[in-house]
């Protein structure tokens, strides 16, 4: 728009102000007029009267308030316009009509007459109205729908004056710079909120939005409800202005502005402006579809709920948008039917910000000495308030709510304000009471839909099809990009805040109140959440290169906080107890990464009933994405283990060494959880139990490492599952990640870099590692394996067992700080040797290396025996590997005998029955002599001794092995350097170790993060095997070059 025409605009609006100002309309004559519907108000409810001199007298006030509706809307908006348009001088003239209109008299009888044309409409309205009045039907229906009507248009223009009066104030206000407020205007706006709170216009024109009558008639009751809407609308802006304006006028010091602030918020908790608030909280949740929304914050029954939301309800879509079939506004603009995102968003956020962010301010109000002492109620929502609230924000962004809801698109209003964290209320400390601890869940669950819409919004405000929408008001114009990447780490930190709290945390809940954690959060699809922001971190990371603080390439970081320190796990995947809590171990028709419609049934998600209350979609999802992670990670760190860091590469080390630390956790935390499920389902796959009750104990005790006695022969199956691949594939990838993180720090540590920050970190690895290795004995040891021999041979163990030598080796310094870990490493190796399938591999990694022959003549090639032959075959069983772990066994051996001598014998006694025993024709036939049978006996010992929680007692054949053994072999046990990893265990393509029902891109160097979960990229199967997924050609081509080719006909001969 041209300069002139503004110019013309603020003109003919100060030409019109300055007319009705010279006419003593304002205040002068509106006032009078105001207060003449008071007394028609009273003449018409004045029962000893006649008839006909009651019908005259409301025919008088409902003409009034016509008039001066109109009048009042047309000084208010000409006064708008002198500010948007004018010059200083046009300003200044705003500033009189506005204190004019500001005035306590003409408050007064503004909101006298608001009261009485609400009680004039209700009696016209009522069926014994054409009666008192001496009217047929007709007439009573008419002058019935002339008032439904009026009292609409008026609760319009109440509404916009008090939208004027409290914005203009506001704004006055907030255009100061905070060094710059005069004690002048400080005391201007407190005179104004004291005339504004005891005229108690506030409450008057609430009651006037509410309390409007319904009317029957169609064409009528059209307009009725477009009135309402708007005024809903007019009258929540201004309660949302209420709250910054005393969040700053609190900042200013002294009495006045406090006292003020009191005033206001006092003002504020009207019962009448609580019914309002309640109404447009119950109006966001009939908009979003949710059950059970008329009544359910404001705690009447639906009959009697307000009638606006009655209509919306029945009818199924938003009203208030059409007048006889015709759109109300242009389109694009405000009201237009067709495209309601935007406008829709301004309404469902004023709602928010006139209620719930107002509680919040009244909260902080009354605990501050001065409002304690006036009794302050401060009418704090309710937890499960902001929950239903938070979930109908979530259906609504994603199109699942009322017809004409966010149409065509969300434009994410909600998501790119800072509103989104004021739901959330600051963790408490000190003790707490039992409605503090019934209120965590609600709380978790709220934190946990607000973190689903942030999420979301940030996947499409950063896609490259988005375009940032029009600053269409106020509000639209303060939401920025970039404030949901805020949003997410504010809510993260806000759980990871109350789960990990010593008072309300979710260790200190009862069972049940754990169990309802475990529910509400299945519903919200935290897990898949959770996966969502490590992919756009991940993604985000890799387009900066480094993470950069307070922007979403952090945002795994707080995940992993979230998991490590605030044992989400433990909530998002409880230890199951019974039949009834069997989650089915695939994830169904819905893929993952999907959110579920809120409140319905979908697959390995609980009902609310206690049974599953498991998000198994999410959670395979996020362990897929952490191991697709991890094995980038795990690249990188190979590519440093040869040399030394360059000091100008430090830094960098540094952050890859800090994601990958920090991805472990995920990673060891997750699979932990997964495990205990998977392992109830393998045993009733192999008919070990015929009850799911008796397999959930059984599973619980195994997974707490209190195994029976193991049987010799017991051979793992296949994966029976789609989670059992995915738990399969997370330990590969734990197991590839841990070795060379381990390995790097531990020969940083005995380089002599013992700064805080290495210290720090090893005493995380020993934590990390320990807990490796005690979740994979679960998954390696015999009978219930839980890994075949494929998968587990996949996890590269010899590898994971050499960085711990190197830990432990490290370490030393810590005295018996890692006790625990050379307990697992030990029980980690014997595992190995006495598992069917691996324990040929073991012993060839524990046999002495032997030097490659010179070659031979073709007559010495020719004499040479069979048996000779058949050594030579076997020396190739695993070549490169034959005695990798010889070497950092022998170096942590005297590191071992101080911490835990019956495990540092253990150790002696494997290598010397290694060295002894005669190797296998073949591997993985299952076969092994004595060195198999030695480690079972050992393994059944050492889990006698965890079962009695003591020493083990090591059998008299044994001990006296022992005894051998270390006499001959401690002696060689010099404190050598560990020497460099081992290379990884190449395998040959099988069936057996191939993931066919895992969704995840085959190319190990895939970097694509690109959508909400990998199973949701384009992923497509190779054409020859069918075994392998390519999210495109590109990586397809990568592995084909690197590994496949030579793989591809193997897998495919199943």
């Amino acid at each position: 728009m041209g300069s002139a025409n503004l110019d013309l605009k603020a003109r003919i609006a100060e030409s019109w102000i300055r007319a009705n100002l010279d006419a003593k309309v304002l205040p002068q004559r509106l006032t009078a007029l105001l207060s003449g519907m008071r007394r028609d108000s009273n003449a018409t409810l004045d029962s000893s009267a006649r008839p006909r001199s009651r019908t005259i007298a409301a025919q008088k006030m409902l003409f009034a308030a016509g008039a001066a509706g109109v009048l009042l809307s047309n000084i208010q908006t000409t006064s708008i316009q002198l500010v948007k348009y004018g010059t200083p001088s046009h300003l200044a003239l705003a500033a009189d009509v506005h204190a004019r209109l500001t005035e306590p008299a003409f408050l007064q009888a503004t909101a006298g007459a608001s009261r009485s044309i609400v009680v004039v409409a209700a009696f016209l309205t009522s069926p014994g109205a054409p009666r008192a009045l001496g009217l047929d039907l007709d007439d009573g229906a008419g002058i019935a729908g002339e008032a439904a009507t009026t009292c609409g248009q008026w609760a319009v223009a109440g509404a916009d004056y008090l939208r004027f009066g409290l914005q203009f104030t506001f704004d006055r206000f907030d255009r100061s710079h905070p060094q710059a407020i005069s004690p002048a205007l400080v005391e201007t706006v407190c005179d104004q909120l004291d005339a504004l709170c005891s005229s108690e216009l506030i409450p008057a024109v609430a009651a006037l939005v509410l309390d409007t009558p319904e009317i029957a008639a169609a064409a009528e009751r059209e307009r009725v409800l477009f009135a309402l809407n708007y005024a809903l609308r007019c009258t929540l802006q201004p309660m949302a202005d209420a709250q910054m304006l005393m969040a700053r006028l609190g900042d200013v010091p002294g009495p006045r502005p406090a006292a003020a602030v009191a005033c206001l918020a006092q003002a504020l908790h009207h019962p009448d402006v609580l019914r309002l608030q309640m109404a447009a909280l119950e109006r966001v949740l009939v908009h979003a579809g949710l059950e059970g929304a008329l009544g359910s914050v404001s705690g009447r029954s639906p009959e009697t709920a307000w009638w606006l939301l009655r209509e919306e309800a029945r009818l199924g879509k938003v009203c208030g948008l059409t007048i006889g079939g015709e759109p109300t506004a242009a389109p694009g603009e405000q009201n237009d039917p067709e495209h309601t995102a935007g406008w829709l968003e301004d309404d469902h956020c004023y709602a928010i910000m006139g209620s719930v962010c107002l509680w919040n301010v009244n909260e902080a109000l009354a605990g501050g000495p001065s409002s304690a002492a006036s009794g302050l109620d401060t009418g704090k929502p309710p937890s499960s308030c902001v929950t239903r609230v938070a979930e109908a924000m979530a259906r609504l962004c994603r199109g699942q709510g009322l017809a004409g809801a966010y149409t065509p698109t969300p434009e994410w209003e909600f998501a790119r304000l800072m509103l989104l964290q004021t739901l959330l209320p600051a963790v408490p400390k000190g003790p707490v009471s039992q409605a503090d601890l019934e209120s965590v869940p609600l709380w978790l669950e709220a934190a946990a839909w607000l973190l689903a819409v942030a999420v979301e919004a940030e996947a499409v405000c950063s896609g490259p099809g988005w375009v940032q929408p029009p600053p269409r008001s106020t509000l639209a114009a303060l939401a920025e990009n970039g404030c949901q990447t805020r949003n997410i780490a504010a809510v993260l930190d806000f759980m990871r805040s109350l789960m990990e709290d010593r008072h309300r945390g979710v260790a200190k809940l009862p069972a049940h109140l754990r169990a309802d954690c475990a529910s509400r959060l299945a519903r919200t699809g935290l897990a898949t959440s959770l996966d969502h922001v490590m992919r756009l971190g991940f993604a985000a990371e890799d387009r900066i290169g480094v993470p950069v603080p307070d922007t979403l390439s952090i945002a795994p970081r707080r995940v992993a906080a979230l998991v490590h320190m605030g044992k989400v796990m433990d909530v998002l995947c409880p230890v199951p107890e019974g039949s009834s809590q069997l989650m089915p171990l695939s994830a169904g028709s819905r893929g993952r990464g999907q959110h579920a419609a809120a409140g319905s049934a979908s697959s390995g998600v609980s009902g609310g009933d206690g049974s599953c209350n498991v998000d198994l979609p999410g959670l395979l999802g996020l362990l897929v994405t952490a191991s697709k992670r991890a094995g980038l990670l795990a690249t990188r760190l190979e590519v440093a283990l040869p040399t030394d860091v360059a000091p100008c590469e430090e830094e960098a080390f540094k952050e890859l060494i800090a994601s990958s630390s920090l991805l472990l956790w995920i990673l060891v935390y997750a699979t932990a959880a997964l495990e205990k499920h998977v392992l109830l389902h393998v045993l009733l796959a192999r008919h070990e139990t015929v009850d799911a009750a008796a397999a959930a104990v059984k599973a619980a005790q195994l997974s707490a490492a209190a195994a029976v006695a193991p049987a010799a022969g017991t051979a793992a199956v296949g994966c029976v599952s789609e989670a059992h691949e995915v738990l399969a594939l997370a330990s590969r990838a734990t197991c590839t990640l841990a070795a060379p993180l381990a390995f790097l720090v531990a020969r940083r540590r005995e380089a002599l870099l013992r700064t805080e920050w290495e210290n720090g970190l090893c005493m995380t690895l020993l934590v990390q590692l320990e807990m490796i290795l005690g979740h994979m004995l679960c998954r390696w040891r015999p009978p219930h394996a839980l890994l075949p021999a494929a998968q587990l041979l996949a996890c590269q163990p010899h590898r994971l067992i050499a960085s711990v030598c190197a830990m432990l080796r490290a370490t030393a310094d810590f005295g018996q700080a890692d006790r625990d870990l050379a307990v697992g490493l030990v029980s980690a190796l014997v595992a190995l040797a006495a598992r069917d399938g691996v324990s040929d591999y073991a012993k060839e990694w524990l046999s002495p290396a032997v030097e490659q022959p010179e070659p031979a003549s073709s007559s010495a090639a020719g004499s040479a025996t069979a048996a000779e032959a058949a050594s030579s075959a076997t020396a190739d069983l695993a070549q490169p590997l034959r005695g990798c772990l010889v070497k950092p066994l022998l170096a942590v051996v005297p590191r071992l005998v101080e911490l835990s001598p019956t495990c540092g014998g253990y150790v002696l006694l494997l290598l010397k029955l290694a060295e002894e025993t005669p190797l296998p024709a073949s591997s993985g036939d299952g076969g092994g002599g004595d060195f198999c049978c030695t480690a079972t006996n050992i393994l059944g010992s050492m889990v006698e001794g965890s079962e009695a929680g003591g020493r083990p007692e090591v059998p008299e054949v044994i001990s006296r092995a022992l005894q051998a053994a270390s006499t001959v072999l401690l002696e060689g046990c010099a404190p050598a350097p560990v020497g460099p990893l081992p290379p990884a265990l190449v395998l040959e393509a099988s069936p057996a170790a191939a993931l066919r029902r895992v969704r995840v891109c085959g190319n190990p160097d895939c970097a694509n993060f690109g959508r909400a979960a990998e199973c949701r990229l384009d992923l497509k199967r190779c054409a020859g095997c069918k075994a392998v997924r390519y999210c495109g050609a590109e990586c397809q081509r990568a592995h084909w070059r690197a590994a496949h080719k030579g793989e591809c006909a193997k897998l495919a001969g199943e």
